[in-house]
């Protein structure tokens, strides 16, 4: 921290917080610079505007951290949705006709009997 001894406003001797700019934070934060500077302006992250560039302070980091925290769930691993079966409505058979691709233009304009445009 540095001090600001008879800065004009300020306690002599007064701790001035260090400011790491976003490529700093995202350093620390092994994420991007990019990611880091949206969360903030979108107000998902504390931060410090100075010169209208984001600043963070270790205070900001360590909430950031905090912010994006999960706890271990106490009932378990989550089970993941299972898809509902499709069903035929009645009186429908299940069976479905297979589909064909179509032949492209250029081999059907190639093929004999075809009608040249």
């Amino acid at each position: 921290m540095r001090d600001l001894a008879g800065a004009p406003g300020r306690d002599i001797g007064a701790p001035v917080p260090v400011l790491y700019t976003a490529a700093e934070a995202a350093e620390m934060l092994r994420c991007s610079a990019w990611w880091l500077k949206k969360e903030a302006r979108d107000g998902r992250a504390p931060h410090t505007r100075t010169g209208g560039a984001y600043k963070f302070t270790v205070e900001h980091i360590a909430a950031i951290i905090r912010l994006r925290e999960v706890s271990a769930s106490v009932t378990g691993p989550a089970v993941p949705p299972v898809a509902p079966v499709r069903r035929a409505a009645p009186g429908v058979p299940d069976t479905v006709p297979l589909l064909r691709a179509r032949r492209p233009r250029r081999a059907r304009r190639d093929m004999p009997g075809s009608v040249a445009a």
